[in-house]
């Protein structure tokens, strides 16, 4: 079966982008049911995540809204991901401590092209700062520390394995990378137009309906099982809502699966 423009069209303005709407909005609202330890790293890490996650969603929605699509799959890339970190957070008590060594190897990797590019001006007041031998010393031994405790920095694919992930790794994650790195062709998809043998390169291109229905309903997707998966975690009585709108969801992609 193929479904027309026109009929994708109808499933976005009337089913997909109000289920949006609402998914969001109970998102924000039952946000205050959350009583959890502020102390306990692995609770408090996991609310931050989710807040981040709805945050970018709100973003994802109000580009919509303003017909800036271009940026949409740039937008879900960081949201999957933060996903992908809320699902090993809540899965795994240790997880925070692989994410804090990560952010320690990020900063040895920092401090090493400090110590490689003496001549890069936006290094200067580091330089003056501390003395980036001793702390890339310092940090090393602290990594090392983690290491020794199982805690190993994460890689992009560990992040997604450590989620159950992998599938999505290899696809839909795969697919948002390229959208994002100003490939060929999501240069093509961005600003070109074809009419016959001849084209015009063009500025805020009209969104192809099935595109943004992919990206709406992965969106959707992460929101809903976000807030299933939290609501769960710190026991508030109203993942039901979210298991509700999933439900939802469902129906609705008998409208296009298809296409």
């Amino acid at each position: 079966m193929n479904v027309r423009p026109m009929d994708l069209r109808a499933s976005l303005d009337e089913k997909l982008l109000p289920l949006l709407a609402t998914v969001l909005g109970d998102s924000n609202r039952y946000a205050a049911d959350f009583r959890f330890d502020k102390q306990h790293s692995q609770q408090l890490t996991v609310v931050c995540m989710y807040c981040t996650i709805i945050e970018l969603a709100h973003g994802e929605q109000a580009l919509i809204d303003k017909g800036q699509t271009t940026a949409l799959p740039v937008l879900l890339r960081s949201i999957f991901e933060a996903y992908a970190d809320l699902r090993a957070l809540i899965d795994d008590v240790g997880y925070d401590k692989r994410m804090y060594a990560t952010f320690l190897q990020e900063k040895v990797r920092f401090l090493k092209n400090v110590l490689r590019t003496p001549a890069n001006p936006f290094f200067t007041g580091v330089r003056a700062g501390m003395d980036v031998e001793k702390e890339i010393a310092s940090l090393e031994l602290e990594i090392a520390k983690f290491e020794s405790r199982g805690k190993k920095p994460l890689t992009n694919f560990s992040r997604f394995d450590s989620a159950t992930l992998e599938h999505e790794y290899q696809s839909i994650y795969w697919l948002l990378c390229l959208e994002g790195h100003n490939n060929m062709s999501a240069l093509d998809d961005r600003h070109i137009e074809e009419s016959g043998n001849k084209f015009n390169v063009v500025l805020f291109k009209e969104a192809d309906p099935a595109d943004l229905i992919r990206i709406v309903d992965a969106l959707l997707s992460v929101v809903i099982d976000s807030g299933v998966r939290v609501h769960k975690f710190l026991t508030t009585q109203t993942a039901k809502y979210f298991e509700g709108h999933r439900q939802l969801l469902d129906t609705y992609r008998a409208d296009y699966s298809q296409s």
